[in-house]
């Protein structure tokens, strides 16, 4: 706004707005629709020019606030049901959005982004069946928009419907969209078919096209794992052969001067235990956690329903339906933490597993950081990460004035980033000493777990200590808790939201 501008309408300074919106100014945009806001304008336009310009300045908290006050001023309005359901989709409130884009949905049919926007939404959450319909009737309402054909592939691979997402790969690479992600989603076809070679090859052209972006590197190392511990000796022999590598002896590549190792178990899938009794709020908050962190690591979601009501029943017996990683178990009577988990690790059948409280919420690499400490020795019985309300693992005072453990809130978003941050900068540096690990997230090892008899059912059959009862065990057997003196898995944190 200049000077000269002093005298102008609200209704004129928020024409000026727009004009910086759509010259890409957000930031001057932002501002001036404010002042149009603190003068007579009221109407809906200028919260929802609000409320676009917040979310194209990633700032999504203020972005659903204006959109509602746009919903205020004029309820069922589709366009506003479309940005407030977009700015709380990039905050992860994945089930609130999805009301949104449906209840937008209903009020015009033929408004595109709402479809989408509900794909999207549905993918991530795992419900492929109606992120396979939306994206089919976006493609029969507008045939030229790569993102309905890239999530109806996703969903497809995602199914194991392989050759069916093929149609689409192929249209996308026609038209030169989305390559990247396409280029992705052909690796995982041609997991599917057998073909590691060509995969392997492809992710690698990946890595090289997008060298700043994890996921290719992820899709690469994850395929070289499965290729070595499933095909025949003979064949991987070949294989690295026509790329000039020497052969891999007892998980190494053979005469490197390097310490590099390719451990087949990383690759290993890990079951997620989960006991249940009500309080589904934070349980639904953690499946939606482990899911936004999901990788190739994560095996079954095993929820143990130890005799919840009904209405929490209810929503895990829908979850277990609508979600290939879920598999869900409900005890005959009330068993109480640890016997509850006890039947859930004997319906896993993994090499290793993760016992998790349902009042955590995990973040992104968590069980690769977990997995990576595990695997650095074969004696490492257990390992645990930090949080925010862990006794010995917590990253914050531990004992409080009167030498109970201390309680923390949690953290913020900023704040947890923050902690991470520094975590990382500790694992470098110096770690905290442990002796014992809280159950409330353990990575276990199957094998060590099974030869000290597991956790104590007839002593700690309401949990409470079961996994420090099991640490002791464990080191009195000659195991160890995590390796190099805690120092492979500091920096790993979750929160607990309880």
């Amino acid at each position: 706004m200049a000077i000269g501008d002093a005298n102008l309408s609200s209704v004129q300074i928020f024409e000026i707005g727009r004009k910086h919106l759509s010259s890409g100014n957000y930031k001057d945009a932002y501002s001036t629709f404010l002042r149009a806001l603190d003068g007579s304008y009221h109407e809906f336009e200028v919260y929802e020019a609000l409320g676009a310009t917040a979310l194209l300045l990633n700032d999504s908290e203020n972005a659903e606030l204006w959109w509602l006050k746009s919903l205020e001023k004029s309820p069922n309005r589709a366009s506003s049901l479309v940005g407030l359901g977009t700015s709380q989709l990039t905050q992860d409130k994945i089930q609130e959005s999805i009301e949104n884009f449906e209840f937008a949905l209903r009020i015009d049919p033929g408004i595109e982004g709402a479809r989408l926007s509900l794909a999207i939404a549905l993918l991530r959450l795992d419900r492929f069946e109606e992120a396979i319909f939306h994206a089919e009737q976006g493609v029969l309402s507008n045939n030229i928009n790569p993102d309905f054909r890239l999530i109806r592939a996703k969903a497809l691979v995602s199914l194991g419907r392989h050759e069916k997402a093929v149609f689409d790969l192929e249209w996308l690479h026609r038209v030169g969209a989305k390559l990247g992600e396409v280029g992705i989603l052909e690796c995982e076809v041609n997991r599917a078919r057998g073909d590691f070679e060509l995969a392997l090859a492809l992710a690698a052209e990946l890595c090289e096209t997008f060298p700043t972006r994890n996921e290719p590197l992820a899709c690469f190392r994850g395929l070289f794992f499965d290729f070595i511990s499933s095909a025949s000796h003979e064949r991987v022999a070949d294989f690295l052969d026509s790329l000039s590598l020497p052969p891999i002896e007892n998980g190494k590549f053979a005469r490197l001067n390097c310490d590099i190792t390719y451990d087949c178990k990383q690759s290993a899938k890990i079951d997620i235990i989960i006991p249940v009794h009500d309080a589904i709020e934070h349980l639904v908050k953690c499946i939606d956690s482990i899911y936004i962190a999901r990788t190739s690591l994560l095996g079954r979601i095993i929820i143990v329903d130890d005799c919840s009501t009904s209405e929490s029943t209810s929503w895990m017996q829908d979850l277990a339906k609508r979600s290939s990683y879920v598999l869900y178990l409900r005890t005959p009577k009330r068993f109480g933490f640890s016997n509850a988990l006890s039947y859930g690790i004997s319906e896993s059948t993994t090499s290793r597993f993760v016992a998790l409280n349902s009042d955590c919420i995990v973040g992104e690499g968590w069980l690769e950081k977990l997995s990576a400490a595990m695997n650095l020795n074969q004696k490492v019985a257990m390992v645990g990460p930090l949080s925010n309300n862990a006794g010995w693992q917590s990253v914050r005072e531990i004992f409080d004035p009167q030498g109970n453990f201390a309680l923390h809130y949690m953290p913020s978003d900023v704040g947890i980033s923050e902690t991470q941050k520094r975590l990382e900068q500790l694992k470098i540096f110096e770690a905290p000493k442990i002796s014992l690990v809280h159950g409330f997230c353990v990575l276990v090892d199957r094998t060590i777990y099974d030869r000290l008899d597991g956790l104590d059912l007839d002593l700690f059959s309401q949990g409470y200590g079961e996994f420090q009862d099991l640490s002791m065990r464990a080191l009195d057997a000659g195991y160890e808790l995590q390796p190099d003196v805690q120092k492979r898995c500091c920096d790993c944190y979750l929160h607990k939201s309880a």
